[in-house]
């Protein structure tokens, strides 16, 4: 004997069903989409980014500075890192270098 159960609680079901598909689509679209337009920013930023410290690379080697930039003042050390990073806030301002 099988108990059948209620149209209203079958009609619950249903809408519950219905409701959580409806749910896990969009969450799946929502991520798709922010993943897609958060690339898309760090590639244009990458892009903006990339040819003035090309240009600046390109200025210190032509000075015979060795492609070493000075650090700025209150940049500690003066190993390979620090000028990069000295040489990347002089050519890019706003952007920020860690």
């Amino acid at each position: 004997m099988s108990r059948q159960l209620s149209l209203r609680a079958r009609l619950l079901l249903a809408v519950g069903a219905i409701t959580l598909s409806a749910l896990l689509v969009a969450d799946f679209a929502v991520y798709a989409s922010l993943r897609s337009y958060l690339n898309t920013q760090v590639d244009n930023e990458l892009s903006l980014a990339h040819h003035p410290l090309e240009l600046a690379v390109s200025n210190q080697q032509g000075r015979g500075g060795g492609g070493a930039p000075t650090p700025p003042d209150g940049v500690p050390g003066g190993g390979p890192v620090a000028n990069f990073c000295a040489l990347a806030s002089q050519s890019a301002p706003g952007m920020f270098v860690e």
